[in-house]
């Protein structure tokens, strides 16, 4: 069989895969998943077509000569380190769940509350100040509670 086809078939399989997969994730994923999947699985017959495939695989084979030929010195051992935990930390990024940050809301001065307070002291002329319904007085501790917790003496 012709290595390019064969190319061909594996890189065609593989999108192939990414779009079944994407096409299963669409109704139940969130957008940034579909988009991220649906990238992914585009890059294959990417790959393929502009003519990386054999440069990757190249560069496998070259890594695997450095490889053998790697001598383990303190500097080459901090930099495996080094990016074993980039690594790492990409993956743990991406397990962690997603929810937004809760807005900060600026705290307002006293100046300011006082300014949106309403004034209740004074009532309105002809307005009675006694309710003839019976609702409870401001003395009431749940309405006091209520007050006190809205800013309101």
């Amino acid at each position: 069989m012709d290595p390019n086809l064969l190319q061909l078939l594996v890189c065609a399989g593989l999108t192939l895969l990414g779009l079944i997969i994407t096409a299963l994730l669409w109704p139940r994923a969130r957008w940034r998943t579909v988009i991220f999947w649906l990238g992914l699985s585009l890059l294959p017959i990417a790959v393929y077509l502009v003519g990386l495939l054999p440069t990757l695989v190249d560069l496998w084979n070259t890594l695997a000569l450095w490889y053998q030929g790697l001598t383990w010195t303190m500097l080459a051992m901090a930099g495996a380190a080094i990016g074993g935990l980039g690594v790492l930390l990409m993956i743990i990024s991406r397990l962690l769940p997603h929810k937004p940050r809760a807005k900060k809301t600026p705290a307002a001065s006293d100046s300011q509350v006082a300014r949106q307070r309403p004034d209740y002291g004074s009532s309105p002329q002809g307005a009675s100040t006694s309710s003839s319904t019976g609702a409870t007085s401001a003395d009431d501790p749940e309405v006091t509670e209520i007050l006190k917790r809205r800013g309101i003496d």
